[in-house]
């Protein structure tokens, strides 16, 4: 399981190595994120596994 927290509760600085998944649709991205995060909306079909 993956946890997740409110953006309230996001450490700044981020810890090193600590990798943000950011899984809001493109116009909520486009309106703000976490400086570093990786972008995957829900809403996309997963890739072909590697």
């Amino acid at each position: 399981m993956i946890p997740s927290i409110e953006i309230e509760n996001v450490p700044d600085p981020l810890p090193q190595g600590l990798v943000v998944l950011d899984v809001r649709e493109d116009e909520e991205w486009a309106a703000g994120r976490i400086q570093g995060a990786v972008h995957i909306p829900l809403m996309e079909p997963p890739g072909p596994a590697r």
